[in-house]
């Protein structure tokens, strides 16, 4: 390919991802603005692949961001339980530390323990599959995701700098709330004067001794202290509003279906022995939920064969491009023999692909789906890193 073929298909990319997002607006996972692009590409992806079509499943996208709806209510909870008999501050304990749980296993580990707390919506992912010339000896997966992010608020424009203390402050005055909580169950004396004369009686009434009810004044001039971190960390995600998505991530989906198209065209040069499958997943802004499908369904599929899956994600700067060492929060390593052959294919283009490993709370990629599933895989992302 020359570099005049590589500008056109880059302007046919751009011009497609431009007519999809004029047409569809903004596709948050579940929405039929997400299903009409998916149809839109599976479209394409039929008039050049041997086998094609939709896959459609069930996900539950408030899932995600559910947690972060939870847990100030629940702190402001743990406050007034401090003024109430001591059965309310084993069930603030008790809630606080569900909450922290599903924080950790859905925005961390990416699980589905609480998916089914959640509405249903449907969602689909669109496929394809280009059969080389000759008999299949390997696979490879190329993929995007065509679903769009809810806003952050706090990431757009000069807020994005207090998106890093407002995580990390919620954390830590929900964790010295926990703190208090437990020490009023083992009795430390950390009430205020206004129960101290009738402890007795309010501990006989709540079932046991222990410290009065209400907050020593410092406890509690350090609890409101966190307040405005709980409240701006409630207003973080707006969940019912999609941003346009076209560098996160249509445009991976469109050059991934072009490149697949181009391919095809060039089979008996460039598919010798080598299958060629092309996905473009939904609900991965709302855990990686599309891939996550995918490879669980289509692993058998796979058969026997060596398959490995190149994803693109946030493709936004060619001088920012970067290879993922660790995906999904920095807890699932990807390919390391993948990635070396990736920086030095791109060296042999002149092109700096320099290695970046996704850490708390970047997220993931689909290559993470991929990786869990026990497939060689690797994600390239275009953007800085900086945040």
């Amino acid at each position: 390919m020359t570099e005049k073929d590589f500008d056109a298909l880059a302007a046919e990319c751009i011009a497609e991802t431009d007519r999809l997002v004029r047409a569809n607006g903004p596709r948050l996972a579940g929405s039929n603005a997400s299903r009409r692009t998916a149809q839109a590409l599976a479209g394409e992806l039929s008039t050049f692949c041997n086998d094609s079509g939709l896959e459609v499943f069930t996900a539950h996208p408030d899932s995600f961001f559910g947690y972060m709806k939870f847990l100030p209510p629940l702190y402001l909870a743990g406050i007034a339980s401090f003024y109430m008999p001591r059965p309310y501050t084993f069930a603030a304990i008790i809630l606080l530390v569900v909450g922290l749980t599903m924080m950790v296993s859905v925005f961390w580990l990416y699980r589905h323990s609480f998916d089914r707390l959640f509405r249903p919506a449907s969602c689909a992912n669109a496929w394809g599959v280009i059969e080389p010339a000759g008999k299949a000896r390997r696979q490879l997966v190329l993929s995007g995701h065509h679903d769009s992010a809810s806003i952050m608020r706090l990431f757009q424009g000069p807020f994005s700098r207090f998106t890093g203390p407002i995580l990390g402050g919620t954390y830590l005055f929900i964790a010295i709330e926990l703190a208090l909580l437990v020490a009023r169950i083992i009795g430390s004396p950390i009430g205020g004067a206004a129960g101290t004369a009738g402890a007795a009686a309010v501990g006989g009434a709540a079932g046991g001794t222990g410290s009065a009810p209400g907050l020593a004044p410092w406890a509690l001039a350090l609890l409101c202290l966190g307040l405005p971190f709980v409240v701006a960390y409630f207003f973080v995600v707006d969940m019912r509003k999609g941003g346009p998505g076209a560098g996160d991530n249509l445009v991976s989906s469109v050059m991934a279906v072009m490149m697949g198209r181009w391919l095809a065209e060039r089979r008996d040069d460039y598919l010798k022995d080598t299958r060629l499958v092309i996905a473009s997943f939904d609900a991965e802004e709302i855990g990686l939920r599309g891939s996550s499908h995918f490879f669980r369904q289509r692993g058998k599929d796979f058969g026997d064969l060596p398959t490995a899956h190149l994803n693109f994600d946030s493709l936004y700067d060619r001088d920012e491009l970067h290879v993922i060492t660790k995906d999904l929060n920095g807890t699932i390593p990807l390919d390391e023999g993948m990635r070396r052959e990736l920086m030095a294919a791109a060296e042999d283009c002149g092109i700096e692909l320099r290695p970046f490993a996704m850490g708390f709370p970047l997220g993931a990629t689909d290559a993470a789906e991929s990786a869990r599933a026990g497939l060689a895989s690797a994600s390239i992302v275009g953007q800085s890193t900086e945040v």
